[in-house]
């Protein structure tokens, strides 16, 4: 993302309405896991707060830009590891849930690694969370300020989960 976002998406999660709904519909979609849960692409945080006030849940953050990694340890209090989607700095099988709250949509992001890394860490039977930015035809401007490079309707997210063998 370009740096300037960061600070823009700092100030907005916690009272925009976008986020807001996110992270409800995310701790909606984790409802009967307990245990770690991972915040893949977690920028600055805001996500990692409420997965962190959700009773049985342990968040662990993971972000590659070393500014929005530290906004989102010292907003969040849950541990922030800095690394790369593509490459997860964790032992197999050590996450009861993963999140990928529209990361796998970044132009850095290798689906293909990036996805079986996520099966990787997940215990069996673990939950993976996805959102994806819709449709290939509102690719904006601001896709282009965070680095999207692709949006996807549900049957092509879900191909793609099962390609991965999701």
């Amino acid at each position: 993302m370009e740096p300037a976002e960061y600070e823009l998406m700092d100030v907005a999660e916690s009272r925009m309405w976008w986020y807001r709904a996110l992270h409800a519909r995310i701790v909606d979609a984790l409802e009967g896991v307990a245990g770690r849960v991972l915040d893949a692409g977690c920028g600055t945080g805001g996500l990692l707060v409420v997965l962190a006030a959700t009773p049985s849940l342990w968040p662990v953050g993971l972000e590659f830009s070393p500014v929005a990694a530290r906004r989102a340890a010292a907003k969040s209090g849950a541990p922030v590891v800095r690394g790369s989607v593509n490459a997860l700095p964790f032992a197999d099988a050590s996450f009861d849930a993963a999140v990928a709250a529209d990361v796998l949509c970044h132009a850095a992001v290798d689906l293909a690694a990036a996805l079986a890394e996520l099966r990787r860490v997940l215990r069996p039977h673990g939950r993976l969370v996805v959102n994806m930015p819709a449709f290939a035809w509102l690719l904006s401007d601001h896709d282009r300020q965070v680095h999207n490079s692709r949006r996807s309707s549900v049957p092509e997210t879900r191909a793609m989960l099962e390609r991965a063998g999701f």
